[in-house]
This record gives structure tokens, C-alpha cells and sequence, in this order.
């Protein structure tokens, strides 16, 4: 069990990660939720997996998936499991939701053949995107040319797209991207991506 949870802990880690990207204030709840196929594994080196991830930029500390559990504990954060082999839309699913006083954020990924690790939503919003590298994250109103500025920027920058997923959720009007980059960009471009109009929230991710 060991050896078939491992992939899945690194999938947990990742997602952790971008939880604590987008939910940058303090998290008073924390949601484990396998579904399917990974819901028969033993759920707590998933757990602390994902923990590692969510704590791991937050804490001067060294955060690893042996202390990630009392180090969440100390931080006030109650941690709750959720285990279904009921499949929803995939053979195995993973999804974390991190939970704050007046907000929540949830994503969820899964691992195709049981190896190769996909986000696979963000909130409602449904995308196919490998979880790994230097990401930039955006929310943005839904209409021709934001993601085209964003672009021209990165270009400007010396800055290659290796991979972009553009996510749109009915009944909506705010889109999002999350578009893989060659480099980190510098604090400046960020800036001017967050100042395009249309644009709502604009982060750089490194997992």
C-alpha cells in the first residue's frame, strides 16, 4: 500500500500547494476528500502529503509529511477525511478544500494510469493541466483579449507558454487560466498582469 499511495501523496502535495497559493490568509479547515479507486488506500500518507503542500510556504519551519499533521494542529487547523469509492468522472480523484472564515477554495486532481498527475478543477472551473513547474494563475473576466495581454507581456519578457488551460464555468461571466511558463517572471511583469483590465487575481505558483 505504501508503494501504490506514494504517486498519489505527490499528486496531494501538489494540490496542497495551490491551495495555499490561492487562499494566501490563515486556513481554519482543511478537507481530504478520495474518491474511487484511491479511496481504498490507507488515507494518511495522502493526508499528510497534502498537508506538507499546504504548509510548506507558510511556516519558517521545515514542513515534511512526518510533522505536516502537528504542525496543523498547532496552526489551528482542523483537518477532516473523506473517503467514497464512488467514481465521479474519474477512476481515482483527490480533492482538497481549504476553508477560511468568510471563504473556500477546493481543487481536485487525479492520476492518468496511475502515474501521471492532472489538475483537473479549480472551484467549478474544469481544466486538464499538469501540476508541476512555474504556473501563473489568473481570475479574469471572461472576453476576448485578456489572456492575449497577458501573453504579450510573458513574450516581452523573454518568456515561453509551455502549456496553457483556459477555464470557463457556466452561468459565469469570470474565466480563469493557468498557463505553464519557461521561467519565473519578475515581480514588475506580475504587476502589469494584475493591472491588465478584466483581471482579478494574478499569482505565480512554483510547484
Amino acid at each position: 500500500q505504501v508503494v501504490r499511495a506514494r504517486p498519489y501523496q505527490q499528486l496531494a502535495r501538489a494540490l496542497g500547494h495551490l491551495v495555499s497559493a490561492l487562499m494566501p490568509g490563515p486556513i481554519t479547515e482543511f478537507e481530504v476528500a478520495l474518491f474511487g479507486r484511491v479511496a481504498e488506500i490507507d488515507p494518511r500518507p495522502i493526508t499528510a502529503g497534502a498537508l506538507a503542500g499546504l504548509l510548506g510556504e507558510r511556516l519558517a519551519v521545515p514542513v515534511n509529511e512526518v510533522n505536516a499533521g502537528t504542525l496543523a494542529r498547532r496552526q489551528g487547523i482542523e483537518v477532516r477525511e473523506i473517503r467514497s469509492e464512488e467514481a465521479h468522472d474519474y477512476v481515482s480523484l483527490i480533492e482538497l478544500r481549504g476553508k477560511a472564515a468568510q471563504s473556500s477554495t477546493s481543487v481536485a486532481g487525479t492520476l492518468l494510469g496511475e502515474r501521471h498527475p492532472r489538475l483537473v478543477r479549480i472551484d467549478d472551473y474544469h481544466v486538464e493541466a499538469v501540476p508541476e513547474g512555474c504556473l501563473i494563475f489568473t481570475r479574469h473576466e471572461d472576453r476576448p483579449g485578456v489572456v492575449g495581454s497577458l501573453g504579450s507581456i510573458l513574450s516581452r519578457e523573454n518568456i515561453n507558454i509551455s502549456r496553457m488551460q483556459v477555464g470557463v464555468a457556466e452561468g459565469r461571466p469570470e474565466a480563469i487560466a493557468l498557463i505553464g511558463v519557461s521561467a519565473p517572471i519578475s515581480p514588475s511583469a506580475l504587476e502589469e498582469v494584475q493591472a491588465i483590465p478584466g483581471v482579478r487575481q494574478a499569482i505565480q505558483i512554483q510547484l
